[in-house]
């Protein structure tokens, strides 16, 4: 018998900043309270800051606190950025450079890096529903189809950041730092 085709495999989400409102955490906290019945998500908060005492004892999300920037990127497979104020943020390029799906609140320099649905997921605004909606539509991708989506943001952020030793010395600047 074949077995059945798995559509759904489990997606950690990662938020990786400084806890403070600028950048949204209180919606991170939201959105695992609102799927914390979702055995397919768990929520990976990385970085410190004022909200940190803000932080929900919920099942499915985990505090690393500050960590090593080298080390976030083997407990993420997608990065949420839902901040309500941001530039260009290192982390967004740290992600895609690491091969992980960004979905991103359109605020920043962000909407000229992420084309909704082609490099990774772009809301229409940062809020926890919209948050979910876009954590759905992940996990209802095929794996081929993530990786392709993973990949896409790569090449993007290769040719954006031109050449291979722009790029090379962009991803040592970037990966060589702690977080914060």
């Amino acid at each position: 018998e074949v077995p059945p085709i798995k559509t759904h495999s489990h997606i950690r989400v990662g938020f990786v900043g400084r806890l403070s409102y600028e950048k949204a955490p209180d919606i991170f906290f939201s959105l695992a309270n609102n799927m914390k019945n979702n055995p397919n998500v768990s929520f990976h908060l990385f970085g410190d800051g004022p909200m940190r005492k803000a932080i929900p004892q919920i099942n499915n999300l985990h505090y690393h606190g500050l960590t090593n920037r080298d080390a976030i990127w083997q407990h993420v497979d997608a990065l949420l950025i839902c901040s309500r104020e941001e530039g260009l943020p290192m982390t967004l390029l740290e992600s895609i450079s690491n091969h992980k799906i960004v979905i991103s609140s359109p605020v920043g320099a962000i909407p000229s890096i992420i084309n909704n649905g082609v490099n990774g997921f772009l809301m229409k605004s940062a809020n926890a529903l919209e948050c979910q909606q876009s954590i759905e539509a992940l996990l209802a991708l095929s794996t081929t189809q993530k990786s392709e989506m993973a990949h896409s943001a790569y090449a993007m952020l290769e040719e954006r950041f031109s050449g291979k030793k722009q790029f090379a010395l962009l991803q040592t600047a970037y990966t060589a730092k702690t977080l914060l």
